[in-house]
């Protein structure tokens, strides 16, 4: 696990310099077609998907990738074996936003192969399944987040050298905040489902300009945002932030 998670940091290093260079490299834009998700193929996609592959085809150690730049699981052979690990990774996940210079990722989550070949489908399964999960972000600085199942924990690459040092030991979501993040887009699939106290956060206030967050009271956190809007009568009932359960199972990727 240690190996393949220090390839990833290192593919990291060098998307994180693709990624300043793009634009003046020609590559924005669209490759052509369409991923397994209905997406249009960036030409970043396409890049960042073949270095990843061949990095974790270098670990040894990886039987599989699952990437949605492939309508397949890409088997590794090198790497099959009772120990071996099975890759779902995105590298440069939100290539859309590169367009405008948004902020890019690369998402990653690893899973016991279970000694199947091909190994591909040891990817399905529930969240539980998972040794480990971590995302790396580029922005002002590019930083790598991971938990293996004894805390989460953040790094911080040094540009100069390419290497990520620990600089947020064991990451923890604070017990009151004063902002959430959900995706509201994602209301009717049966968030308020899982929340079922959100209806006791008090009524939101309407403002002047919309649409704009409201600020209300919540039993979670300091605050939960509806969406408000002039032309209505009333804002959207708020939807409050889930609190982490007291004993998370490893899949919450937070303790």
């Amino acid at each position: 696990m240690a190996a393949i998670i220090g390839r990833i940091g290192a593919v990291a290093a060098v998307i994180a310099q693709e990624l300043a260079h793009a634009a003046l490299r020609d590559q924005l834009g669209y490759a052509g077609g369409v991923n397994l998700t209905g997406d249009q193929v960036k030409k970043l996609d396409v890049w960042g998907h073949e270095i990843m592959a061949a990095a974790l085809r270098k670990t040894g150690v990886c039987a599989a990738l699952v990437s949605e730049e492939s309508p397949d699981p890409v088997e590794m052979p090198e790497g099959k074996g009772p120990n071996a690990v099975v890759v779902a990774c995105d590298p440069v996940d939100g290539s859309s936003n590169l367009d405008v210079n948004g902020t890019v990722g690369t998402i990653f989550s690893l899973r016991p192969s279970r000694g199947m070949d091909p190994a591909g489908p040891a990817a399905l399964g529930p969240g539980t399944d998972q040794i480990a999960a971590g995302y790396v972000m580029y922005g002002p600085a590019t930083t790598l987040v991971y938990t293996a199942g004894q805390g989460t924990h953040g790094f911080t690459m040094d540009r100069a050298s390419g290497q990520f040092f620990l600089t947020n030991p064991d990451i923890r979501v604070p017990k009151k905040g004063k902002i959430y993040g959900i995706n509201e887009g994602n209301i009717s699939t049966g968030i308020r489902a899982n929340a079922p106290s959100w209806s006791t956060c008090a009524p939101p206030t309407r403002r002047a300009a919309g649409p704009t967050p409201c600020a209300i009271p919540g039993p979670w956190w300091r605050t939960c945002t509806a969406p408000c809007s002039t032309a209505a009568s009333s804002c959207i009932p708020p939807i409050c932030a889930i609190p982490p359960r007291q004993n998370p199972s490893f899949a919450s990727s937070t303790k």
